[in-house]
């Protein structure tokens, strides 16, 4: 009926918007990507506006084309897994594979840890996402890897009570002292 009829026009609006960041791709692979992002709801139960709203975000964020849909796929997995949204997933896995400067067919590995992170920490993905930004490119600068920072934010959510921002707020500042103790003894 009438909400058929809308939901339907809701997507292709928004797929529309999608289209924009893929300005030389042919119809027929277009296509593909709408039936794929279609499929990636049905297995995984998310949102379907949710899922295009995610693979806009994640086309914005550099994700080559080859990568989207599996990359999407890796998303919406974090988010069912981290009770959270795929638009928060997608922010998160890019966030880290930009900071870390990895290829996003590295997305699967990325959401193993953050899961992890997650899982055995005192946090959720709706409070994880916002918050490792903070972290990820102090962290990276400083060369500490991803599964180092993931199992010090296990270990202090654990010890804070799940305070994910306090926790974050904490990791940054420490990361921030050490950025400062490397470059004063890179002038001694």
């Amino acid at each position: 009926g009438i909400d058929g009829v809308k939901a339907f026009t809701q997507f292709e609006s928004a797929m529309a918007e999608v289209r924009t960041l893929l300005p030389d791709i042919t119809d027929a692979d277009f296509k593909k990507f709408s039936d794929q992002i279609r499929e990636t709801s049905k297995i995984f139960g998310t949102d379907l506006m949710g899922n295009v709203d995610a693979f806009y975000q994640l086309l914005s964020k550099q994700v080559p084309p080859e990568n989207a849909i599996t990359f999407l796929h890796d998303a919406s997995k974090l988010a069912v897994v981290g009770v959270g949204e795929t638009t928060e997933a997608v922010d998160a896995l890019a966030t880290v594979i930009n900071a870390y400067g990895l290829d996003a067919s590295k997305a699967n590995e990325i959401s193993k840890i953050m899961f992890g992170t997650i899982g055995a920490g005192s946090t959720t993905l709706k409070e994880y996402a916002p918050q490792i930004g903070r972290i990820a490119n102090l962290a990276a600068s400083l060369g500490i890897g991803f599964e180092e920072v993931s199992a010090q934010i296990v270990s202090m959510t654990s010890k804070m009570g799940g305070n994910t921002p306090l926790v974050m707020t904490q990791l940054g500042a420490l990361y921030r002292e050490l950025g400062k103790e490397t470059s004063q003894a890179a002038k001694i």
